[in-house]
């Protein structure tokens, strides 16, 4: 399992960001994921004001 944040810096000027989470049993994992990477997206834009190319979402588990 991997842990953390991975972020890449594309030719374009652009960065892609890998995160790894963990959620807990009975969330949507979809809706959870699709609002991570959204935030993520608006944040980093707005406080670098670097463009987010993509921003991945890696459910490393599911707690009890």
């Amino acid at each position: 399992m991997s842990k953390g944040v991975k972020v890449t810096y594309n030719d374009d000027g652009t960065v892609s960001i890998e995160l790894h989470i963990v959620v807990e049993n009975g969330v949507n994992i979809a809706t959870v994921c699709r609002s991570i990477m959204g935030e993520v997206k608006y944040v980093v834009n707005l406080n670098t004001g670097v463009t987010v190319k993509a921003v991945n979402v890696c459910v490393d588990s599911v707690t009890v």
